[in-house]
């Protein structure tokens, strides 16, 4: 579970977790009989002292919400006393749009064997064959309606709800009508790129981009511009001022292209730069309470009082890559528009799917399988480390992503990205490179790996014959 602390105010620690807990529990998250994480393991994530948490869970206990029982854990009670209103600053449902009229744009009618080292994601699929089979019985025996009739164009309620939930433990609190799910990250980039960015428009990023995002940005015609990784939130403003800017992208999360997180500097800057040229922000948490390194900033979302950061949650990742679908947070104009945009070409999910894919984000067993992947990433990755420093002598360096979903190899001086996309596409094997990341022409220095399409044997087989078309590239 993520929390996002803020230790920098005057706000006991002790309060904030209580006080983040309480509003799960009071929205819904939590259920009652619902089981909050174990004293040892939530202190861990959170990179707090154990009885720092232990206080929180008394709090809870004080205030009627949990019964604490020692050698079984804590659970929700099933009566839950009224309280006024909480310590912790949530933002409320908006009734009016926090973004400028100028903000949004009308919409407009618009054989042999291959390595796939480039991949759609990368992602990593770890649900079993027996889980899937299961979640998708629930929900033929446990849905009310039509399973097979059009879905809704912004996801079924159940789905959504089981959105709001997963952001919540990502940090960011929204009610279930706050929350648009559609089919991927890659298509709802497309969609809120469509609202607030015309052709050939400026997108600001705090960062290179992952591909799924970029991929909509380069389709528009849009002109990505990276800020400068300065920390100062003074030189921000000074990087664009010529630029006329219609959006934000900020990745918090941990991102599938190697990188530092922003720090609360970085953020704070971000905000205000937001707030001065009166943007919206499209900020990517997926993987955010995936982070263990504490202390960890908040999400832009949560900072955000005026409603103007959309929040982007790729869902498939979170359920193990077995389901395509994403989901965005917004407001409630923006999720009206959002309906206006769909491309009516464009593939959704269908009623089973969705209501499945609810059932895997809400299983008890999904944290527990996601921490196994870990372990057996730990395996992979120690494995196509001892490779890529044998086939790619040439390469400078590598980097694994945070997830160790792709590494990052940086090319020699003098070697483009395409020319070696060319040579290793001879032998059959794709790979993306910094310009599918939106980097230009100049920058374009390193190559981006899936490690999760192809068994150990596969992979290896891939660097090697990676290998030998960097040699190509460099030798000539």
């Amino acid at each position: 579970m993520y929390i996002p602390l803020d230790r920098d105010s005057s706000q006991p620690l002790t309060r904030q977790i209580s006080s983040y807990l309480e509003e799960l529990i009071r929205r819904g998250h939590v259920g009652a009989g619902g089981r909050l994480p174990p004293t040892r393991t939530l202190a861990s994530d959170l990179g707090v002292n154990k009885k720092t948490v232990e206080a929180a869970y008394e709090e809870l206990e004080a205030r009627g919400l949990v019964r604490v029982r020692a050698g079984r854990g804590v659970s929700v009670r099933a009566q839950i006393p009224d309280d006024p209103a909480l310590e912790l600053g949530l933002r409320e449902t908006r009734r009016r749009d926090p973004l400028p009229k100028d903000a949004w744009l009308s919409p407009s009618p618009e054989a042999e064997r291959i390595l796939d080292l480039a991949g759609a994601g990368p992602r990593v699929t770890n649900l079993t064959s027996r889980q899937l089979r299961l979640f998708h019985e629930e929900a033929l025996t446990g849905h009310r309606g039509p399973l097979f009739a059009p879905p809704p164009p912004l996801g079924e309620s159940a789905l959504r709800a089981a959105a709001s939930r997963h952001l919540a433990r990502c940090g960011v609190l929204l009610s279930p009508e706050e929350v648009a799910v559609v089919p991927g990250r890659e298509a709802a980039m497309a969609r809120i790129l469509r609202l607030f960015v015309p052709r050939r428009g400026v997108v600001l990023a705090d960062r290179l981009p992952d591909p799924e995002l970029a991929a909509p940005v380069r389709a528009r015609r849009a002109r990505l511009v990276v800020l400068p990784p300065e920390e100062d939130e003074r030189s921000l403003p000074a990087a664009i001022r010529r630029l006329t800017p219609r959006l934000l992208l900020v990745t918090t999360g941990a991102s599938r292209l190697p990188g530092p997180i922003p720090g609360p500097a970085r953020r704070r800057a971000l905000l205000d730069l937001a707030r001065e040229r009166s943007i919206p922000v499209v900020e990517d948490v997926t993987h955010t309470e995936w982070l263990q390194n504490p202390p960890v900033p908040p999400p832009l979302a949560v900072l955000d009082r005026a409603g103007r950061v959309l929040p982007l949650c790729d869902l498939s990742d979170e359920a193990g890559g077995a389901f395509a679908a994403a989901a965005v947070g917004a407001t409630s104009k923006a999720l009206d528009r959002l309906r206006l945009v769909a491309d009516p070409t464009e593939r959704s999910l269908d009623r089973l799917a969705q209501t499945a894919l609810a059932h895997a984000l809400d299983s008890p067993t999904r944290i527990r399988t996601l921490r196994a992947v870990r372990e057996k990433r730990k395996l992979l990755v120690a494995a196509v480390t001892r490779s890529l420093r044998r086939r790619l002598a040439n390469a400078p360096g590598f980097e694994f992503s945070a997830g160790a979903d792709a590494v990052r190899v940086d090319l020699p001086e003098g070697v483009s990205g395409e020319d070696v996309r060319e040579a290793a596409r001879d032998r059959g094997v794709l790979v993306r490179t910094a310009r599918d990341c939106g980097s230009p022409p100049s920058g374009d220095r390193f190559l981006l790996l899936d490690l999760t399409r192809h068994d150990e044997g596969d992979l290896l087989d891939g660097i090697r014959l990676l290998g030998e078309a960097l040699d190509e590239v460099y030798s000539t």
